[in-house]
Order: structure tokens, then sequence, then C-alpha cells
């Protein structure tokens, strides 16, 4: 025999449930996106770390971006693709690229360039000719405590874009489904 529940009774359950499911959605998006973004900040970091390293003399001697991305390659057997790497000098001239970057400007706000100047990295997300922005972190090259260079390392947020969308769908979807069936299926106890 069914029972009758009351109409605010259910009502208020489903609004407690919708309050849980949509903190805990809340919580679970911006987690995962705060992971995601300072996986992709650890992954350049550590690129402009090795080109930083290696190079003594940004624009003259110093390995090239080409050397690198053999390096990285042959002996490491990481593939810089998606990756952008770029050297300027001290004033922001580019001096060498990788060859992933044939006609796209990335940009060096004078911001960025007097930070790098006083020996300080900085990470940013910039809008380039693409569908998706650049995530770009900005390190000087310290040679006898002055910046004789700079290097740039950037990687498009595609997949992190389309992880955090897809996120975002499900729990557009799953979110009033599982109200739906827990209201359905309150109305037979």
């Amino acid at each position: 025999m069914l029972a009758f529940v009351s109409p605010i009774f259910l009502s208020s359950s489903i609004s407690s449930n919708s309050s849980v499911l949509s903190s805990f959605s809340f919580f679970l998006y911006f987690t995962l996106a705060d992971g995601l973004y300072k996986g992709v900040d650890n992954k350049i970091k550590t690129m402009a770390e090795i080109v930083v390293s290696s190079s003594r003399n940004p624009l003259g001697g110093g390995p090239s971006i080409s050397y690198f991305d053999r390096v990285m390659s042959e002996r490491l057997g990481i593939r810089p693709l998606g990756r952008f790497i770029q050297i300027l000098d001290e004033s922001g001239r580019v001096g060498d690229r990788s060859t992933n970057l044939r006609n796209v400007h990335i940009p060096l706000s004078v911001q960025t360039l007097q930070a790098a100047s006083k020996g300080k990295t900085t990470f940013q997300t910039v809008q380039v000719a693409a569908k998706y922005p650049l995530r770009l972190v900005t390190m000087p090259i310290i040679e006898d405590g002055r910046m004789v260079g700079i290097v740039q390392v950037g990687s498009p947020l595609e997949g992190v874009e389309d992880a955090l969308h897809q996120l975002l769908l499900i729990l557009l979807i799953a979110i009033p489904a599982a109200l739906l069936f827990a209201s359905a299926g309150g109305l037979f106890l």
C-alpha cells in the first residue's frame, strides 16, 4: 500500500538534496580545475627551467630551440609537441623559437618584462590566434646577477578546457537526473 507523502516534506527533501549535490559539484569542478591548471603550470615551468639551465648566451653560442626539441625527443623520450618555446633577449626581442611557432606570436607585456628583469617568473593565460587560450610561463635567464635573456614556454589549454567542459556537461545532466530519481523513489516509501 502506498503511503501519502506530504508535498512540503518532499519539497524540503529535494531542496536539501539539491544543496548537497550542488555543493559537491562545485567542489568537484573547482578542485579538478585547480589540479589540471597546476599540472600544466608544472609541466611548462619544468620545460622553462631546462631551457634556462642550458642557456648561457641565449642569442649567440647557446643551444638552439631545435636542439632542445631533438634532445628532449631522442634522449628523454619527451616530445615537446603542444609546447611553444621562445627565447628573447633582455629587451624582449625574439632570438629563437620552437619550430611549431611559425606564425604564432606569443605576447610579452611590459609588466611581464619588468618582472623578468627583477628575476621573477610569471605565469599568465593569454589568447593567441587559436580557439583555446595558452598558458604561458616567462622565466628570466640570469647570468652573473643580471638578466641576459628571457625564456617563454607555453602550452594550449585545449585538454584542460575540454575536460572541464565535459565534467560540467555531465554534472548538469546528472544532478537533475539524480534529484528526479530520488524524488520519484521517495514517492514509493
